[in-house]
């Protein structure tokens, strides 16, 4: 590694310039993997939409990081690791490295840096699957669980019978204790604090039978639908179709869902009403068990669990 690379904790001053080194670093990977590129090229229009829409969330993260480090040289940004901790787990929400600058140490130093934690009972990743980034998390200890898929299609009001009631999830004190009660049984952590900012960019409703909640979903204001979890499987189909009738009465174009490929509830529907699947995959990576992510759809952009 280079004498003249320098590695600091990042301040919320660095989101927009550690936003544009995310940007072109997915689309490098993207093309050396013959996926979807996350923006059309080098277009400053392009770039500058796809900031408006997705700064609100890089902040947040920068907001309530555990650890958050930046490599540089001589000022030039180099890459950046990012780690939050959501009562005792943590979770490695961004890394990257200049397609420039890998492969010369700089990963693996950041990776040490954010991706330790001695309040951590669980460590989890939501990884790409380039090689080299693969490498180091496995030398990190955390393994691949399963893989998750991008499904979409263009929304439209769809119903499924069931006995479940959808009510639009108010902003009360009552409501976070529904949900991180409902998280702790999924998920094994509650996270209030994300869910007041779901509340401010996504259209969130609870689910109940016989008037007992048993789950909540989150509809996209055009910028990404998810986090889902619910305490059985089975009930994916008529929540999913409630989603995308949300999703088409609020004149969204599609339904995008980020969907672990154990939730089979889910992927039946989501395949059998015409869903498309991305060529491109991530895997939900930990040094723990995942035994309820059979119920469960990733927040959506998948920046975090």
């Amino acid at each position: 590694m280079s004498s003249n690379i320098s590695f600091r904790k990042a301040t919320l001053e660095d989101t927009a310039a550690i936003f544009r080194l995310f940007l072109f670093s997915v689309r490098d990977l993207a093309y050396r993997q013959g996926a979807r590129a996350v923006n059309d090229g080098d277009d400053p229009e392009v770039i500058a939409a796809t900031w408006k829409q997705r700064q609100s969330m890089f902040e947040h993260l920068t907001r309530t990081a555990r650890h958050f480090w930046v490599a540089d040289r001589d000022g030039t940004l180099l890459g950046y690791a990012r780690s939050i901790l959501r009562h005792d787990m943590l979770e490695l929400t961004e890394f990257f490295v200049s397609p420039a600058a890998q492969s010369g140490g700089i990963g693996r130093e950041l990776l040490r840096l954010a991706f330790a934690d001695t309040q951590a009972r669980l460590r989890t990743v939501l990884a790409s699957t380039d090689v080299r980034a693969q490498s180091l998390y496995l030398k990190s200890g955390v393994y691949p669980l399963f893989p998750i898929g991008h499904f979409s299609r263009p929304a439209e009001p769809t119903t499924i019978d069931s006995d479940l009631h959808f009510e639009p999830m108010d902003h009360s004190s009552e409501t976070l204790a529904l949900l991180d009660e409902v998280d702790t049984t999924v998920l094994g952590y509650p996270r209030s604090i994300d869910h007041q900012w779901f509340w401010g960019n996504r259209d969130g409703f609870l689910v109940y039978r016989n008037r007992t909640a048993v789950g909540y979903g989150y509809v996209s204001r055009g910028f990404g639908s998810g986090p889902f979890a619910l305490l059985e499987p089975a009930d994916y189909p008529a929540v999913l179709a409630h989603a995308e009738t949300m999703a088409a009465r609020s004149d969204q174009a599609e339904l995008a869902l980020q969907v672990p490929l154990i939730n089979r509830s889910a992927v039946a529907y989501l395949v059998g009403r015409g869903y498309r699947l991305d060529p491109s995959f991530m895997f939900f990576m930990s040094d723990g068990r995942a035994d309820l992510m059979d119920r469960y759809l990733i927040t959506g952009p998948p920046y975090f669990v």
